[in-house]
């Protein structure tokens, strides 16, 4: 006999106690720092951020870094968003909907992960040469591009998409922090001020996740169909290419004539052999990089068997 199931408000009350447990610890953390900080006679001094950007008389420093806080974090949350609202229901779309086999889906999966692999080392060698803004706008059309191939049960736009999708993928988890990274440095934010916004950008994307898996939920439950969340994520994708575009300003990476900056190499094997020697010579690199592809590799192994 198979266990009985929960009830179909059982994830949504666990979320919304644990979602108020959070908050509530958020807060309390908070009020401890700000009384620390009262305690130590610096509760009224300005902030590092703000005092670093103040020096020099300029008085517009704490505008600048609100600011690029603001248009980072506005386009990084809908990205975010229009990507965590397909991970639910994509296993479902091609397994329950489509009705391809284990193995057929399997190879879906392994086709996404293999692209966004090998793209990798490419798409941050290629905003450094071409602009980072302009490879974020190519992340919106290429990832809204694979939202619109889910539409299609042939296999070989299912493919497609998920070729598109892995590209995609390796721009949205490198480009646009360098992006930010680069933008703070141009306004002169400090390694403190950099450093919230970034921090920012992970309580926004734990957010944005959970939200997400509610409305993907609740759009299947309404619509009847496992392509609702991506539609909607096709959507947000295009919004953000308005928001990028208009609130974004380009910068790209160091030019370096020894590894042969300014010629036409599209795959820029000169920086790609010198990121290569760099890892070589810090050990230190290499573990950080095969621990972070353990744990995603076991991450995703869970997300595909449950």
């Amino acid at each position: 006999m198979p266990p009985p199931h929960p009830p179909p408000d059982f994830y949504q009350v666990q979320l919304t106690v644990l979602a108020v447990f959070c908050a509530v610890a958020t807060v309390v953390e908070r009020y401890i720092s700000w009384q620390k900080k009262k305690a130590s006679g610096e509760a009224n001094a300005p902030k590092v951020e703000e005092r670093a950007l103040l020096e020099g008389s300029t008085s517009s420093g704490k505008d600048i870094f609100a600011v690029l806080r603001r248009n980072y974090l506005l386009v990084y949350g809908i990205v975010m968003g229009a990507d965590w609202l397909q991970g639910p229901y994509v296993y479902s779309l091609y397994r329950e909907q489509y009705g391809y086999s284990e193995r057929v889906v399997g190879f879906l999966f392994v086709t996404g992960f293999t692209a966004a692999g090998f793209s990798g080392p490419f798409v941050g060698v290629w905003a450094d040469k071409f602009g980072r803004k302009r490879i974020c706008l190519w992340f919106c059309i290429a990832y809204a591009f694979a939202c619109l191939c889910t539409l299609s049960g042939w296999i070989p736009i299912l493919f497609a998409g998920r070729l598109v999708s892995g590209f995609a993928t390796a721009i949205l988890f490198s480009c646009f922090e360098t992006w930010v990274v680069s933008a703070s440095q141009s306004a002169g934010v400090s390694q403190a001020g950099l450093s919230t916004i970034l921090g920012d950008a992970m309580l926004i994307n734990g957010i944005a996740a959970s939200v997400a898996g509610v409305v993907s939920n609740q759009l299947v439950a309404t619509v009847h169909t496992f392509t609702s969340p991506f539609i909607l994520s096709g959507v947000l994708l295009v919004a953000s290419w308005f928001m990028i575009s208009k609130l974004w300003t380009e910068n790209y990476g160091a030019q370096d004539a020894s590894v042969g900056v300014g010629k036409w190499d599209i795959l820029q094997l000169g920086r790609l052999r010198q990121a290569f020697d760099i890892v070589r010579r810090d050990p230190a690199l290499l573990v950080l990089g095969l621990r972070q592809t353990c744990f995603e590799g076991s991450m995703y192994i869970f997300v595909f068997l449950w």
